[in-house]
């Protein structure tokens, strides 16, 4: 207000020295200064009190926040009303009463065209005075509080209109008024025209120099703002949201920006958990291609692995000391199995089961699941666990057709892997002990390792569950 004041007065003071007219600007003054200081700053205490009760902590958040979405129209509409007959009374009442002479000069479209142009001007230069002052309240209760004024649906474009009406042809206005009358304006007032042209002129790029700012800040502060939180996202910054300063299409834009962030900071925080809960291999195919839950049809290798007597071994521990126990083994076991390409699948006790070329592709599954297995055992000979136990493992591998997908309740699935060929790698793990071996695996994935490896024949040998025996080997540990 005390900006408009100081505008209003710069020009009544410019129109006294170009036209020596005091009286009539000297007339104006105490009313000016009624309505604006006056008037002005008890209507905008008025609108603000929502706000202030509820930053004092006695009023209501809801209540605050419609406030301060409607603030800049409400003020520009309080504005309007107190300009019109401010306005009117100031530049037509007064003189045509007081100064009748004086008012006689001036011809009836340089009046009218200067109320008329106040009165649109300054409410409109109001609303952005005040669509900057919420920007700036916006963004406190954003960054002190984390309160997001939402946008309401608004017009960029109409903003921009406004702004020209207001920052340029408005104030051409009121110079091409004057031209039309130009030469007997200028004998009425007893100056020469240049002088009204020039008065003209400078005032219009007085109130251009003092608008332009205020409205190009209404644009400028929220694009600033959506820049700087896109260049911290850049950066990796999953925090970086931005206020949301305007009720137009820049608003909105804040409002979508935000809502990707926490979608993707939701996306970031499921990742981490599956990461934590589920192989990360498991939790990438799951967020990237949805579509393989339903289940697929992959050849693949499947390694089973179990502690040789661990019930014995565990018996006499605590609940706290087993776990403690298995997790430490399981570091070891897991480490050489997600190296050489395997997804881990499922904990059952103390066993594991993992797959290779599941879900992502391995051309070299079968001889990464032999490697993976004998960097196992080779990391367990001679190392001890928890008081110092040592552990021995064995391992069956078995390569076929798998189906993989998610199973389980609608609340609650998990990733696993199915059929014969899974079935024939645990029935491997458990022959292990009947032929005194570590690893066992089948022909299949013996055929498709390749000759790397010291594949020695068992023979066919019977599985529980199958009609046909089998052909498997063993596979010696260096």
């Amino acid at each position: 207000m005390l900006l408009l004041f100081a505008m209003d007065i710069g020009i009544h003071v410019f129109f006294g020295l170009v036209t020596q007219r005091w009286l009539i600007v000297l007339s104006n003054v105490p009313l000016q200064l009624t309505m604006f200081l006056g008037v002005n700053l008890w209507g905008a205490g008025t609108l603000y009190r929502p706000i202030a009760k509820y930053l004092d902590g006695t009023g209501d958040l809801a209540d605050a926040i419609r406030r301060i979405q409607r603030l800049p129209q409400q003020s520009a509409i309080l504005a309007f009303a107190i300009v019109c007959p401010t306005v009117a009374v100031n530049a037509i009442v007064i003189p045509s009463m007081f100064f009748a002479e004086d008012f006689a000069l001036i011809p009836l479209g340089t009046i009218l065209s200067r109320v008329a142009i106040w009165w649109v001007l300054l409410p409109y230069f109001i609303y952005f005075l005040v669509t900057n002052f919420t920007a700036d309240l916006r963004t406190v209760l954003f960054e002190a509080r984390g309160i997001v004024v939402p946008a309401r649906s608004g017009r960029l474009l109409t903003r921009l209109i406004i702004a020209f009406c207001v920052a340029a042809f408005l104030p051409g206005g009121v110079m091409f008024v004057d031209s039309l009358g130009l030469q007997f304006l200028a004998e009425s007032l007893g100056i020469e025209p240049y002088v009204i042209l020039g008065s003209d002129l400078f005032v219009t790029f007085a109130i251009f120099a003092i608008t332009f700012p205020v409205i190009a800040s209404t644009f400028q502060r929220p694009i600033n703002k959506m820049k700087g939180a896109v260049a911290a996202l850049q950066r990796g910054d999953l925090t970086a949201k931005t206020p949301v300063q305007t009720d137009d299409e820049l608003g909105l834009l804040a409002q979508s920006y935000n809502e990707m962030i926490d979608g993707l900071r939701e996306r970031e925080l499921v990742r981490e958990t599956f990461g934590r809960f589920v192989n990360p291999q498991i939790a990438r195919t799951i967020l990237d291609h949805p579509e393989r839950l339903s289940g697929e049809v992959r050849e693949a290798t499947v390694l089973f692995t179990d502690i040789e007597g661990f019930t014995t071994v565990t018996e006499a521990m605590s609940p706290t000391d087993t776990i403690n126990l298995l997790n430490e083994y399981f570091e070891v076991v897991m480490e050489p199995v997600s190296r050489h390409g395997g997804v881990i699948t499922n904990f059952t006790g103390d066993s594991l089961l993992a797959v290779f070329n599941v879900p992502e592709a391995d051309p070299d599954h079968a001889a990464n699941a032999v490697r993976a297995a004998l960097e196992i055992e080779r990391q367990l000979n001679g190392r001890t666990f928890g008081a110092g136990l040592a552990m021995r493992t064995r391992i069956g591998i078995n390569t076929g057709d798998v189906v993989a997908g998610a199973v389980g309740g609608s609340d609650r699935l998990g990733y696993t892997i199915l059929g014969d060929a899974v079935n024939l790698a645990a029935r491997l793990e458990q022959l292990n002990k009947q032929y005194g071996s570590l690893i066992m695996v089948s022909e299949e994935t013996a055929r498709r390792a390749g000759t790397g490896f010291r594949f020695e024949p068992i023979g066919d040998i019977t599985v529980k569950g199958r009609a046909k025996t089998v052909r498997a080997f063993t596979v010696a540990v260096e």
